[in-house]
């Protein structure tokens, strides 16, 4: 049986279009940004590096990220219970598009640490609202099995990317896959803009709110749990992260990069 099949099996019992909005047009929109992303792959890494010049300097760029998420992710998420997801999938979209070009740009340790700032603040955003959104739209019978859907379409075009970001890179330059990506953040966001995404987060006290309060009424395994996820994907990002960068600096070409990546 076809991948795809599978696949779109599991959002059968959604039936035809009817104008409404579900999981799919959700994902669809969503999906041009997630492959933007890994074409940029490949090469985003070894960019942060040629401008530190330091692997040490490097991955305290790379660490801005998880500081500020830290920090933001339940206040965004409290915020999105009181305003539109759509805004700020919009406004994350805006600053996506800014953001992925002026990697091309700067030039200096400063000015990357304050474009991480900014850069990581924007992925909080993006990714509370998107996330959000996805469950909003999900209906709760088959919730999981729609979520499934759209992790797997995640899954496929961060495999697929990378090899476009390569041969790009092989073809014409370094920049081009941030250009594509600020072109598909383009996209999505005019893609969100035109869908009517209903207001609900205000509802019983806004979905963002009642989940926090759920996970923490787990008492010491929540402590626990979030120390795991903690120690596992401070590992898997930082290892991730250095991949290209030993690739390249072993002589392996970007396609080779690609592919591992």
């Amino acid at each position: 049986m076809a991948w795809n099949e599978v696949l779109w099996r599991g959002l059968k019992h959604l039936g035809l279009r009817d104008g409404k909005i579900d999981v799919r047009d959700i994902s669809f929109s969503l999906i041009f940004f997630f492959l933007g992303w890994s074409i940029v792959l490949p090469i985003f890494s070894i960019r942060i590096n040629d401008i530190t010049g330091d692997p040490f300097v490097t991955g305290l760029i790379f660490s801005i990220w998880g500081f500020v998420c830290l920090a933001l992710d339940i206040p965004f998420g409290l915020l999105s219970d009181k305003v539109s997801k759509k805004k700020l999938l919009q406004i994350s979209m805006f600053f996506y598009i800014l953001v992925t070009f002026l990697y091309t740009v700067v030039d200096n340790v400063p000015a990357l640490v304050v474009l991480r700032i900014v850069h990581s603040i924007t992925g909080c955003v993006f990714w509370i609202s998107s996330w959000g959104v996805i469950r909003q739209y999900s209906t709760e019978k088959h919730r999981g099995t729609e979520l499934g859907v759209y992790t797997s379409l995640r899954s496929f075009v961060e495999v697929v990317g990378p090899f476009i970001g390569a041969f790009l890179i092989s073809v014409f330059s370094w920049y081009m896959p941030f250009y594509i990506l600020s072109i598909f953040c383009l996209v999505t966001f005019i893609l969100i803009s035109r869908m009517e995404i209903e207001s609900t987060e205000n509802k019983k006290g806004g979905m963002f709110r009642r989940e926090i309060k759920d996970f923490f009424r787990g008492g010491r395994r929540v402590w626990g749990l979030l120390f795991g996820i903690i120690v596992v994907f401070s590992i898997a990002a930082g290892f991730g992260s250095f991949i290209p960068i030993v690739m390249e600096n072993l002589g392996f070409s970007y396609l080779e990069i690609g592919v591992v990546m």
